[in-house]
């Protein structure tokens, strides 16, 4: 039978040190430290069986416990740092424990089981933007930065303002029901999910990969609130029943040699930039990000890098005289931009060119004017309508082949497989491209010999 360690007064404990003495090595252990290392020493201090005093070398102290379970396992546990927890205390904590296992229990598993349980509790009470703000910053990393951006701006508009501050682990069904049909102002208070069905159901998909992405993080249990079969299937019309997918408002190709020479006679950036966009067929947000180092006027052409593009890939642009004409006549103000904002290195937001339309709609009509519309359906026309009015004219008037016309939109062509193979940009046909399309649009030529696509051109 192993002898029971001496027990130890305050006085004696308080001297222990982390030499081992000799002569009382019943009262001591050494813990085998890695070689070439000083060895950490316990100190047993009696009154309980297995109470020690760990002391390592750099003179840290702390109790141990040591004891085996009725199941035949040796554990040790930690009772905290000594003097901060005194020998009364550490005494005290030892007998409780050892009280356990005498009743079959192991304090060691307790222990874990209920520091699980207290860090569950506490990651429940986190709100739900803790949890969308982890989810972003994930997403970030895996889609293009302009789907990023979209989906940041999505969730502040409709979702942060009503469960951005509702701790996660108590959002229910209906919770998610309300945000998506929530009234629209703007749509005469219609819900979201009928007016603006292609917003709400891209919006319950990322509401579904959130709560996904809480459970994941141990802070959401239970289903998904957002999911939609056996869910918000049962409470929402299908997709395919109220979505009604309209398209950009575009100008017949027939009128837009009308609208570029009205364009041309405003001033201002916007009106510029508008400009430069139809005549690029480019995309607004391309054109507003656009910046002096992107352009290469030797070689005609306007290089968008991956980071602005929405496919996340890069781009070249190219520039027919009237492009390059504008751009050389554009004023530098001290930016990087092209078309810098009213804020100092700030970009133009979208409305300043949806305005320029706008203006021009309104005077065409108080000149009598039929306004610039779709005749489609009598919607006023909108910038990025003008890919469309490029298309049509692509199709109409030069029987260019799509997939030419598709990569001067910016379109990826073709399957996986093709896109493979495929791996010039065909500068030199886009460049004839577009110098047909400025020359269509009523812009004088400059020299550059521009040669016909197609007979019908």
């Amino acid at each position: 039978m192993p002898k029971k360690a001496k027990q130890l007064t305050d006085l004696q404990v308080r001297r222990l040190k982390h030499g081992f003495v000799k002569g009382k090595a019943r009262n001591q252990e050494l813990i085998k430290n890695p070689k070439g290392t000083p060895c950490t020493v316990l100190h047993a201090v009696g009154g309980v069986g297995g109470l020690y005093l760990q002391v390592t070398p750099t003179g840290a102290r702390s109790w141990i416990l040591k004891f085996r379970t009725k199941a035949g396992k040796n554990r040790e546990m930690g009772l905290g740092p000594y003097p901060e927890v005194p020998l009364k205390e550490a005494r005290d904590t030892a007998r409780f424990f050892k009280g356990q296992v005498r009743e079959g229990l192991d304090p060691v598993m307790i222990r874990k089981e209920t520091a699980e349980f207290e860090r569950r509790q506490q990651q429940k009470q986190i709100a739900f933007r803790e949890v969308f703000n982890t989810f972003l910053t994930k997403k970030k990393a895996e889609i293009e930065p302009r789907g990023a951006k979209q989906l940041e701006n999505t969730f502040k508009r409709y979702v942060l303002p009503l469960i951005g501050d509702r701790i996660v682990g108590q959002i229910k069904r209906q919770d998610i029901l309300h945000i998506l049909t929530q009234p629209q102002s703007d749509k005469q208070g219609a819900p979201l999910w009928e007016c603006k069905n292609t917003t709400a159901d891209q919006l319950r998909g990322w509401l579904d990969q959130v709560f996904n992405h809480a459970k994941f993080q141990g802070v959401y249990s239970g289903d998904n609130p957002a999911e939609w079969k056996g869910n918000l299937a049962e409470a929402l019309p299908k997709p395919s029943k109220v979505h009604n997918k309209a398209h950009f408002p575009a100008l017949p190709f027939e009128r837009a040699p009308e609208f570029i020479t009205e364009l041309r006679k405003r001033e201002g950036t916007a009106a510029r930039a508008l400009e430069l966009a139809v005549l690029c067929a480019a995309r607004s947000q391309d054109v507003r990000g656009a910046r002096w180092d992107e352009v290469d006027y030797g070689k005609c052409c306007w290089n968008i890098p991956a980071e602005r593009m929405k496919t996340g890939e890069p781009h070249t642009v190219p520039l027919s005289d009237a492009a390059i004409t504008l751009l050389k006549d554009a004023p530098r103000l001290h930016s990087e931009l092209i078309f810098p904002g009213p804020r100092k290195g700030g970009e133009l937001s979208d409305m300043a060119l949806l305005n320029v339309v706008r203006r021009m709609h309104d005077a065409e009509l108080r000149n009598e004017g039929s306004g610039w519309v779709d005749p489609a359906d009598g919607r006023r026309i909108v910038p990025h309508g003008f890919r469309s009015t490029f298309k049509d004219w692509c199709i109409e008037e030069t029987d260019t082949p799509d997939f030419l016309s598709e990569m001067a939109l910016a379109h990826k062509v073709g399957n996986e497989v093709r896109q493979a193979y495929q791996r010039s940009d065909l500068f030199a046909k886009r460049l004839k491209l577009m110098r047909l399309w400025a020359k269509f649009l009523g812009y004088p030529e400059t020299g550059a010999k521009v040669v016909p696509m197609s007979a019908r051109a």
